[in-house]
């Protein structure tokens, strides 16, 4: 080991013992002040607040809105909707409620038990306006609930930047639970030519018109419920929100949401297309209370659903970036734009980096109960052994000479089924063991792949290599976090289900990792779980409400990559993508939701071109030629879920994929998906996307480097700009 990796791990160790005070934290009272309204309460009158070249902001003490003038464009957005705060709605009764509130707050009736929403228009009976640089607080009192919440809007160069002060809250008996920050200052007027922009799985908009349909309401929580408080029954299986971000475009201008802080805590909220408001907006709300659900039995045999709730809030500040677009930026195009231009000046992501022509992901195996002389015993069973991926890994290269990138999942000593932490931190002797694992990794760097090994560092179940069950992360009801699989059919609960690992644990056994992937002589690290999963643990303050997952991941993955690692993932929350070298497994989808018009590529445009990226594994598609078309779309790589044999006793146990994933039978897929894919991405290479669009059946997406591509969806041929496309298929310029 060079005297570099040994300073890296040092770092890296360093970091784990400077996590340890913030753990040893419990906090079992709520640190909020006790709710008191001032004898005298005082605010500022209306006018500016706040300018700079570009933009004014004002303080209007009639509506208690809060106005952001462009002065180069004449726009204006308003915590009110202008248009309706203008008069120009005059004789339309629209609902005041949602139009000129400003800030919604959820509290819990100790009583009752419930929870409770209460809006600014209607609920807070004084609204309060200070100066502060370069912006205004307004303070929100709640009387009816005794709650009162302070909020700072500051101006920035291209919008404002609204804070919750959580600190400051005060409260009485009710408890705060949530906030909900300018539900409609990123708004448009309902009209067909307009639509919000959500980030669910790959992205989708929402469009606003109001005469054809229903109202429609979207919410989901930004990097995927929490998993620690996963919920008994789940109605659907769901694309997690991976981007923080939210936007709103009409034929003039946009505008985009950035949560910039407590991002683990949000949600994306849109209503679209209601007439009793007239315009349609998208928004953020924070969890501010921790929340699990108890069922309690009763002496009838039955049980009795009860909310827990943490006693303390959480200890960071949500804040949402609002960012003013002009007509050139003002279309969901401009939207990922601008918020991939705000990653590369805020994250350090880089640029120009192009997506190898493959990416695999190879497994391993898993353990399954035998019988001898009728004693039940539990064996690993092996689908793909270290030489067997050798093998195919070969094959590959033989018939289409591609760029590869391979990821090695469920080689540990509990195989893909959860046991102790990272499996043990040690490859099985049923896949070749640590020998086995340093002949292929030795052989993929000779032939250019860069391979990863897989380490589980989230769930866990059972004690081993000095982390412990007994230790594992705590719901807000105090009792360890447990998650469970749920079956696709039936929407419930299976199998055993694993402990969620202590998130102090989590960061120790990182350090573990490098120390493993160095001695190994592995040059790749696989952290599949931990950068697409967030949840909470309730033995710190810290950790409340999924709190600080993004700045935990962002260091252990920096680490790895001071030691020379480089470092792979599944679906990554954004905040793990910008520091990672590869993303397998893209949502190529959104949720499907009927509140949702269409999909787009939102998540591919911010990324494609900082990172290797793929679309979802293909042959694991319910429609794998489509899937093949998406990634095309977005000039990814072509993901595949590999395995050398299928065993019976792996499908019974519950490993369907591995029945969909043997080589043998997927190899002249591969070739030939591979082979049409290598021109375009060399045509394509680290460039990223400039513009996509999808009508009908047939896309458009446009490359920094002035790639054109046009996908036809469609069973029948489509005419572009480029001559006649062939069904299912593509051309590029």
């Amino acid at each position: 080991m060079n005297l570099k990796k040994y300073i890296a791990l040092a770092l890296l160790l360093c970091m784990v013992c400077a996590l340890l005070p913030a753990c040893a934290e419990e906090t079992q009272t709520s640190s909020l002040g006790a709710y008191v309204l001032p004898e005298e309460l005082t605010t500022i009158k209306s006018g500016i607040v706040a300018q700079n070249e570009r933009l004014t902001m004002r303080w209007d003490r009639g509506s208690c809105g809060i106005f952001v003038i462009d002065k180069l464009s004449g726009e204006t957005w308003g915590s009110v909707p202008f248009a309706y705060f203008r008069g120009d709605d005059k004789g339309k009764s629209y609902v005041q409620n949602g139009l000129q509130s400003s800030l919604i707050i959820t509290f819990r009736d100790p009583v009752k038990n419930v929870e409770v929403e209460h809006n600014s228009f209607r609920h807070a009976e004084y609204i309060t306006a200070a100066n502060i640089e370069n912006g205004v607080q307004l303070t929100y009192y709640f009387t009816g609930a005794e709650i009162s919440v302070p909020v700072n809007y500051v101006l920035t160069a291209d919008g404002i930047t609204a804070t919750v002060d959580v600190k400051n809250i005060k409260e009485n008996a009710n408890q705060i639970v949530s906030v909900s920050v300018l539900p409609f200052f990123c708004s448009v007027k309902n009209d067909p030519g307009a639509y919000l922009v959500v980030p669910s799985g790959s992205g989708a908009l929402m469009m606003t018109d109001d005469d054809q349909r229903e109202v429609r309401r979207y919410s989901e929580p930004v990097y995927g419920e929490d998993a620690a408080i996963q919920p008994v029954y789940q109605n659907t299986t769901q694309q997690a929100v991976r981007l923080p971000v939210f936007g709103a475009s009409y034929d003039k201008a946009g505008m985009l949401g950035i949560i910039t802080s407590a991002a683990e805590m949000a949600s994306v909220n849109a209503i679209a297309g209601d007439p009793q408001y007239g315009h349609s907006g998208v928004y953020a709300s924070f969890r501010l209370r921790g929340k699990s659900v108890a069922y309690i039995g009763n002496t009838w045999g039955g049980s009795s659903r009860v909310n827990q709730y943490s006693a303390d809030v959480i200890n960071v500040d949500p804040s949402v970036r609002y960012v003013l677009l002009d007509s050139e930026n003002g279309d969901y195009s401009g939207i990922a734009r601008t918020y991939r231009d705000y990653l590369l000046k805020n994250s350090g992501m880089k640029e120009n980096v192009a997506s190898p022509d493959l990416m695999l992901t190879f497994l391993g195996g898993a353990k399954t109960r035998q019988l001898f002389l009728g004693v039940p015993y539990k064996t690993m069973t092996a689908a793909t052994t270290f030489a067997q991926t050798q093998q195919i890994l070969a094959d590959i290269l033989n018939k289409t000479d591609a760029t590869i990138v391979a990821s090695l999942k469920g080689f540990g000593s509990t195989g893909l089924e959860h046991g102790q932490i990272a499996g043990g931190f040690q490859p099985d002797s049923a896949f070749g063991g640590s020998k086995g694992l340093g002949t292929l990794s030795a052989w993929c760097a000779e032939q250019g792949i860069d391979s990863f090994y897989d380490y589980e560092l989230v769930f866990l179940s059972d004690s081993g290599k000095g982390f412990s069950v007994r230790n594992a992360a705590i719901t807000p009801g105090l009792v360890r976090a447990k998650y469970y699989a749920h079956d696709i059919v039936t929407h419930r609960q299976t199998g055993e289900g694993a402990y969620l690992a202590n998130r102090y644990d989590m960061a120790t056994a990182s350090a573990e990792i490098v120390q493993k992937a160095l001695s190994l002589g592995t040059t790749g690290v696989s952290l599949s779980s931990l950068t697409s999963i967030a949840y909470s643990d309730y033995n710190s303050r810290n950790y409340y409400c999924k709190a600080h997952m993004s700045d935990d991941v962002q260091r252990l993955v920096a680490a790895m990559n001071a030691a020379g690692l480089k470092t792979f993932g599944e679906a990554a929350n954004a905040y793990a993508a910008v520091k990672l070298d590869y993303v397998f497994d893209t949502p190529t989808e959104s949720s499907g939701y009927l509140t949702l018009d269409v999909d787009i590529p939102l998540y591919q445009m911010v990324f494609r071109g900082s990172l290797g990226i793929s679309g979802g594994a293909i042959n694991l598609s319910q429609d794998a030629k489509t899937e093949f078309l998406e990634t095309v779309a977005f000039g990814g790589s072509l993901a595949f879920t590999l395995c050398a044999e299928s065993d019976m006793d792996l499908l019974m146990n519950g490993h369907s994929a591995i029945g969909a994933s043997v080589y043998e039978g997927l190899a002249p897929t591969v070739e030939e998906y591979t082979k049409l894919v290598q021109p375009l991405l060399d045509a394509v290479g680290g460039s990223s996307i400039t513009s996509f669009n999808r009508t009908g059946n047939l896309s458009k997406t446009v490359f920094s480097n002035g790639v054109k591509l046009y996908v036809n969806y469609d069973s029948n041929p489509i005419e572009t700009e480029l001559g006649t496309l062939a069904p299912l298929s593509f051309i590029f310029s």
